[in-house]
């Protein structure tokens, strides 16, 4: 009886660490992203921020994205955002769809995490498309 009890309850924690340390930080990676690009899109930039590494900063994010916005080239929507762990490292991928100057084209984009497990943050994105208005755009993070 008291063999099953501590099988029953050592099943238990490990079903509950498995979870937590591996489920929720996926979910909440998802959260962050659509939320981050979320506020990206409806020019949010100072709401943004808050999802981003936190060395990074906020009123020249915004203003790079300000400046952006005003040649013409923004963020229109994003789409397919998926968060994974790859030994033991948070990172996902999305497609963003940029607007220059009145032209949409949907680019595939790597999100980058940094901070912990928990409580991830963004730290940047990466594309292995070498378009120039893209260009701009992943370095106004």
């Amino acid at each position: 009886m008291k063999r099953s009890l501590f099988v029953g309850i050592g099943v238990f924690l490990f079903i509950l660490y498995s979870v937590f340390f591996n489920v929720f930080p996926l979910i909440r990676g998802k959260s962050i992203a659509d939320n981050y690009l979320n506020d990206i899109v409806q020019e949010n930039y100072l709401e943004a921020s808050q999802y981003v590494k936190p060395s990074k900063n906020n009123s020249t994010t915004d203003h790079n994205f300000q400046s952006l916005k005003q040649t013409g080239v923004h963020l229109t929507r994003f789409r397919d955002v998926h968060i994974e762990a790859d030994d033991g490292w948070m990172t996902g991928k999305a497609t963003l769809t940029l607007t220059n100057h009145g032209s949409e084209i949907d680019y595939p984009v790597y999100i980058i995490f940094g901070g912990n497990r928990l409580n991830p943050t963004i730290s940047h994105f990466e594309s292995l498309d070498k378009n120039e208005s893209l260009s701009l755009w992943l370095s106004a993070q």
